[in-house]
């Protein structure tokens, strides 16, 4: 949930970031550029959260459980092949 909710805080930085690169705004003043820039957030920010959001959140949702299983199940598959070769060399010693 980490993951997902800092996108609340990153998205709105990274865009408005991004509106400072491409729109300079150097002939408003500060004021009318801030109200612009805020203007601007207001409208993109819920566009652009919702997005990063929705690719973010299969990674950490059901890429995470679903990561866990397959690695806990292989881990144990190995292990079970490990254990079956050593007792199988033990009986052909022995």
């Amino acid at each position: 949930a980490c993951p997902i909710a800092a996108q609340l805080v990153a998205a709105p930085v990274q865009l408005l970031g991004l509106d400072y690169y491409n729109r300079p705004l150097g002939q408003l003043s500060r004021w009318e550029a801030a109200v612009d820039r805020a203007l601007y957030l207001w409208r993109g920010a819920p566009s652009i959260i919702g997005a990063k959001v929705v690719r973010v959140a299969p990674g950490f949702g059901i890429g995470g459980v679903g990561n866990t299983y397959f690695r806990d199940t292989w881990r144990n598959m190995v292990m079970n092949k490990d254990v079956d070769a050593i007792e199988r060399k033990r009986e052909r010693a022995g």
